[in-house]
């Protein structure tokens, strides 16, 4: 199965982080999603408009061969998967 190399990129230390292998680039929206809108995730919540999540090519798990993009692929500015609590706890 071919999966993306994803990376976060940290836009005020100008570095990118160590890549992970997500099985599709959907589950790795949600995934910084779900930590952007935790307060346990300092930086990321803290300061999610500094971190972009970039696809840098993908890799097979079955052959080994990884493909590096020529161009990282910008897939989100993280402030964008922040989201507001609608009913603040309180269920209707």
């Amino acid at each position: 199965m071919e999966k993306p190399v994803v990376v976060l990129f940290d836009n005020v230390a100008q570095a990118y982080k160590d890549p992970f292998y997500p099985p599709t680039t959907g589950v790795a929206l949600r995934e910084f999603q779900d930590a952007v809108n935790d307060p346990n995730n300092g930086q990321l919540y803290k300061h999610p408009q500094d971190f972009d999540l970039y696809v840098i090519g993908s890799w097979d798990e079955q052959s080994g061969k990884m493909t590096v993009n020529e161009v990282p692929e910008k897939l989100a500015n993280c402030s964008s998967l922040k989201t507001e609590v609608m009913n603040n706890g309180n269920d209707a």
